[in-house]
């Protein structure tokens, strides 16, 4: 049986329960479960606008070797053009 629930609630099934305070003013922790399920916090879904879910994109900095994380639209200006519109 499939129930939906709110997201909040994940954190019961990935033995994480504890609310993690900010990183020293570097923003807050997120978590990914084993299943691959990534929760961000309300502020960071709202700067990558995507409040009700939706796509963001993980990709390596080059130059720092961090991963980062991007919105769509972040990601799609990050391939530039296609080529039809080049």
């Amino acid at each position: 049986m499939i129930e939906r629930r709110p997201t909040r609630d994940a954190r019961m099934f990935v033995a994480f329960d504890a609310e993690v305070p900010p990183a020293a003013g570097l923003g807050e922790v997120s978590w990914v479960s084993s299943e691959g399920l990534v929760l961000v916090p309300p502020r960071l879904r709202s700067r990558l606008e995507v409040q009700n879910g939706g796509e963001v994109a993980f990709l390596t900095n080059h130059s720092s070797g961090r991963i980062e994380i991007l919105s769509q639209r972040e990601f799609l200006d990050v391939l530039g053009p296609a080529e039809e519109d080049a």
